[in-house]
């Protein structure tokens, strides 16, 4: 089964963790959402995004994706900025998190649903969820927000359309200009966008070399990031201290993933090598971090 037309190269692949939707990103930056039943096309993200010389078309720099686990959006790297899709509202979030200090390379969202971590130049910089944006309540807390505020500008539109129109009305308008001015003042507004879940920046972590990609630990306990200069570092997620530097690849490592039990760190490199660390070896113990 193809997924693609092949007219493109594929550069990234994600599922969701359900299982359900498969995300495909090519050469040009154009992510287009997949059904794993049957696998028809679900839909193209892309094309709402920001192009490099800010109209719509296809990213800015493609820089990662990844999935939240509830499967509420699809984050992305867009250049120097990091946005979101909403799969319920089927747009993109109103704001971004950036612009950021360099281009994105990387993006991974926690297990837990608390942390983006995102990869620019020669650093990691954390988001948290936002106020009230508990984890796994990302759709919901969009919802909540922005109908709040449909509901001011419903009410102050018709409240204000109301009283106007009945001051005009006192004034000798006739009937007809009444009736249309009140179904204009009823009819139905745009739907807004929706609120990004992510918003404060928790933290900022730094390297000696680019960052080439980021991966949190399954149970969102640790994480790892691989560098231009072949090390791999690894932090803890409740103080974000390091805990270990790792030097093993010649040349580049190119990316870097947990296994479920979060024993093993494997990490792969421009050498052809794939390392695999021992996280009980290489780690100090862990009531010293905890």
């Amino acid at each position: 089964m193809h997924c693609t037309d092949g007219s493109l190269p594929v550069c990234s692949v994600a599922f969701s963790y359900d299982s359900t939707t498969l995300s495909t990103v090519d050469g040009v930056g154009v992510v287009v959402l997949w059904s794993t039943k049957g696998w028809a096309k679900l839909t193209t993200v892309a094309p709402a995004a920001r192009s490099p010389m800010g109209g719509v078309g296809a990213m800015a720099r493609y820089g990662g994706q990844a999935w939240t686990p509830d499967g509420a959006w699809l984050v992305l790297g867009s250049g120097r900025e990091v946005r979101a899709w909403s799969t319920e509202a089927q747009a993109d979030a109103e704001e971004v998190l950036g612009p950021l200090p360099g281009l994105v390379a990387a993006v991974a969202v926690s297990p837990n649903a608390l942390f983006v971590a995102v990869a620019v130049g020669s650093s990691v910089v954390v988001y948290g969820r936002a106020p009230g944006g508990g984890a796994g309540a990302a759709a919901a807390g969009h919802r909540g927000s922005h109908g709040a505020r449909r509901g001011k500008r419903e009410s102050g539109l018709v409240g204000g359309a109301a009283g106007e129109g009945g001051a005009r009305r006192s004034s000798g308008m006739d009937g007809g200009g009444e009736g249309r001015r009140a179904s204009r003042s009823m009819s139905p507004l745009p739907a807004e966008p929706p609120t990004l879940p992510y918003e404060p920046r928790v933290a900022t972590l730094y390297s000696t070399a680019e960052v080439t990609a980021v991966a949190f630990s399954h149970d969102s306990v640790l994480l790892a990031g691989c560098m231009s200069d072949g090390s791999v570092r690894v932090w803890e997620t409740k103080r974000w201290k390091e805990l270990a530097w790792l030097q093993g690849h010649v040349g580049g490592a190119e990316c870097v993933a947990f296994s479920p039990d979060t024993r093993v760190l494997l990490s792969g490199g421009w050498d052809g090598r794939c390392l695999a660390w021992s996280m009980r070896d290489v780690l100090p113990p862990k009531a010293t971090w905890v």
